[in-house]
């Protein structure tokens, strides 16, 4: 017979529930307004321009009629958060001063209690390396050279792996981790391998899966550890990936994740736009000049969950990638998707430098620049396949068209449409209305 997911008993639900108000709650989330005897706001579960999700506070219950997600306290948290019901039971009780008794876990949520554990002991094991070993001044070095502060190094909680097949492991074993535990949170790998330059042949157990590697830890908004990347500061013979993240796990899944943000998210809130950049060193190196509304998304192809977590937090985000999103499938498909989600997306250009990180270290007040002077999505569009075609002959015209309408078709907003189908039809120099019916 499968257990519940928590054993608590009912009083303490309730009491945690009762002293809980659901509306301050959804309100750290997103802004409510009152409606009546309820609030009402956009739904932060399915992108929306006109408010469907009311909140009762007579009722201690959400509900959006546009999409249908619905339910009381315990519900969003899960919902917003990714929480089975004992984390959404233990964070509330946190926030209302409820000292829970008691509770029988299931096996899904020992399981998950056991990779946090590891991976915060992992943390603090890189971390030391990093910071006071002998054995992390390669790596200390190699930040210096970036341009990278200490003080940066452990506000994100950077770290190093050293050389060597067991390090983490042995450490880790000598904590009471067995090796299931750590085999579970993705640290380690099956001995497997029998060719040079793998792990002892023959030998049963496992071996560390970041070696030679500066550690990022990957945190969820709470700052909790849920997995780590790992970046080779000695390329060597170039066979092994610059970059190596930890496996999809019970805690971990790489598509959900945005580096930073439990660094960036108060920022972000308060300026309600997000600076989203590609890689951890260009997080690193924006944060260091000053500006912590920066995150990064590990790659151009943001998922759903991603963007659903930059709706939830601001209204608007600032793309600063080191490729041309216009001519990027994978890019306009994200862009899309904000723009779906109701975000107002705008793009940080990099000018002469080839990323992020090169720009803040070279001329961090010109990056700070280019960030306050970013321009409107649409725009750069526009301007980057105008660079790229003539669009005084027919020939340009055509491929400026063939680009530039399938976006122009898929933008939500009817104002923002028409707007930039008048923006092309100069630039085509054609009458509004043939571009009109080619939207």
């Amino acid at each position: 017979m499968a257990l519940n997911p928590i054993m608590v008993p009912m009083d303490q639900k309730e009491e945690v529930k009762t002293k809980t108000d659901i509306v301050e709650v959804i309100s750290s989330y997103i802004s409510l307004k009152r409606a009546g005897r309820n609030f009402s706001g956009l739904c932060p579960f399915h992108g929306e321009k006109t408010p469907s999700f009311m909140v009762s506070a007579e009722r201690q219950v959400f509900k959006c009629f546009g999409c249908g997600e619905g339910g009381d306290v315990f519900t969003f948290l899960e919902k917003m958060e990714g929480y089975d019901f004992r984390e959404a039971l233990t964070e509330l009780a946190k926030r209302v001063g409820v000292t829970l008794k008691s509770f029988k876990p299931s096996e899904q949520s020992h399981l998950k209690d056991k990779i946090l554990a590891v991976n915060e002991i992992a943390e603090r094991f890189y971390s030391y390396i990093l910071l006071k070993h002998k054995k992390g001044e390669p790596a200390r070095q190699y930040l210096k050279e970036r341009g990278i502060n200490e003080d940066v190094w452990k506000k994100y909680g950077l770290g190093f792996a050293p050389e060597g097949w067991e390090n983490a492991i042995s450490f880790l074993k000598k904590r009471n981790f067995s090796d299931g535990d750590v085999a579970a949170s993705g640290l380690v790998i099956a001995r497997e391998r029998t060719h040079d330059k793998s792990p002892p042949a023959g030998r049963q157990g496992y071996y560390d899966r970041f070696r030679n590697r500066l550690i990022f830890p990957l945190r969820d908004g709470r700052g909790v550890t849920l997995g780590f990347s790992g970046r080779l500061i000695d390329m060597g013979n170039g066979k092994e990936p610059k970059y190596l993240n930890s496996p999809e796990t019970e805690v971990f899944h790489k598509g959900s994740m945005l580096f930073g943000l439990d660094i960036a998210r108060d920022e972000i809130r308060s300026k309600n736009e997000t600076l989203l950049v590609e890689g951890e060193f260009d997080a690193l190196s924006a944060h260091q000049i000053g500006i912590k509304n920066v995150v990064a998304s590990k790659g151009t192809a943001l998922t759903e969950k991603q963007i659903a977590t930059l709706s939830r937090l601001s209204e608007n985000v600032a793309l600063c990638f080191d490729t041309d999103l216009a001519g990027d499938k994978a890019s306009r498909r994200g862009i899309e998707l904000m723009d779906m989600a109701g975000l107002t997306v705008k793009v940080v250009k990099l000018g002469k430098f080839k990323d992020p990180d090169e720009f803040c270290q070279k001329d961090s007040a010109g990056f700070s620049r280019a960030v306050l002077g970013a321009s409107n999505i649409y725009d750069y569009f526009l301007e980057s396949t105008t660079k790229r075609y003539d669009g005084s002959t027919a020939d340009g015209q055509k491929k400026i068209g063939r680009e530039i309408l399938p976006i122009l078709s898929k933008i939500t907003d009817d104002m923002v449409r028409a707007h930039y189908v008048g923006k092309l039809a100069k630039v085509l120099v054609v009458d509004i209305s043939l571009v009109s019916v080619a939207v």
